[in-house]
C-alpha cells in the first residue's frame, strides 16, 4: 500500500492549471513492478482525465479503488488554490500552497533522448529526467514524450503534486506520455500513462464547481499527509 501511494503521489496527485490549452485529456494507466505491487495494482486507477478551461484544471480518476478514496482534483488559478474534491465522502480539502513548496531544492538532471513518436496525431520529443536525493541518488527517473503544438503556460495552484512536477525549464512542450520509475522507499514501481483520446472542446464550467454542500478542511487530504511523512514526493 505504501508504495502504491509514494507513486500515486510522485505521479498525477493533482494538476496545475494551463492557460492556453483549453479541452480534455485521457490518459490510460498501466503499472507493473515487485509482488507487493501487483498484489495492488487493482487498487489503481485504468484511466485519468485531465480537464482545461480558462485556466482552471481538473484531474478525474476512473476505476481502481483509489478513485473512490482520492476524489477529483481542481485547481484555481486566480485563486492559487488546489481543492480535493471526494465525492464518496462529501468531503473537499482546500489547499494553499506555499512558495517555498513549489521550489525544489535539487533541481533534476534532465536529458533531451534522440527518439521521436507519433501520439494521437502530435509529434512528441523523448525527455528523460532524473530526481535524485539529498545523498545523491537517483530515486525517481521520469520519461516524457511531450508536443510543443500543445502551448500550456502552468500558474496557480501545487506544482508539488500535479502535472507541474512533469513542466521543467529544459523540457518544452505538453506531455503525451509519461513514465515514472521510482525507488523511493525501497519502491521498485514503474507507472507509464500514455494520451488515448484529446479534445481541443472547453469543457463545461460546471466542471470545475466546488460542491457548496461537502464538509471543507483545510490542507492536504490524509492519504496525501501520509506520502508526506513517508517522503514520496519530488
Amino acid at each position: 500500500m505504501k508504495k502504491i501511494i509514494l507513486c500515486f503521489s510522485a505521479l498525477c496527485i493533482s494538476l496545475l492549471s494551463f492557460a492556453q490549452f483549453e479541452g480534455e485529456v485521457k490518459y490510460s494507466i498501466s503499472i507493473s513492478g515487485d509482488k507487493e505491487i501487483e498484489q495492488q495494482k487493482a487498487m489503481m486507477p485504468t484511466h485519468y482525465r485531465m480537464l482545461f478551461r480558462n485556466g482552471d484544471s481538473k484531474f478525474i480518476q476512473e476505476g481502481g479503488m483509489m478513485a473512490s478514496i482520492m476524489g477529483d482534483v481542481i485547481t484555481k488559478a486566480k485563486e492559487g488554490k488546489t481543492y480535493f474534491v471526494n465525492h464518496s465522502m462529501k468531503m473537499v480539502n482546500e489547499f494553499t500552497p506555499k512558495e517555498s513548496e513549489n521550489k525544489s531544492e535539487i533541481k533534476p538532471i534532465v536529458t533531451k533522448e534522440n527518439e521521436t513518436v507519433k501520439i494521437l496525431g502530435y509529434q512528441c520529443q523523448k525527455y528523460k529526467v532524473v530526481t535524485k536525493n539529498d545523498k545523491g541518488e537517483d530515486v525517481v527517473t521520469t520519461y516524457l514524450w511531450v508536443s510543443k503544438d500543445i502551448k500550456v503556460t502552468t500558474k496557480g495552484g501545487s506544482k508539488k503534486y500535479g502535472a507541474g512536477q512533469f513542466q521543467y525549464e529544459d523540457v518544452e512542450g505538453f506531455p503525451l506520455k509519461i513514465q515514472v520509475v521510482t525507488k523511493a522507499q525501497g519502491s521498485n514501481l514503474t507507472m507509464t500513462m500514455t494520451a488515448v483520446n484529446l479534445s481541443t472542446t472547453p469543457p463545461d464550467e460546471k466542471e470545475f464547481e466546488i460542491p457548496a454542500s461537502y464538509t471543507k478542511e483545510e490542507g492536504l487530504p490524509g492519504l496525501l499527509k501520509m506520502a508526506e511523512m513517508m517522503g514520496g514526493s519530488k
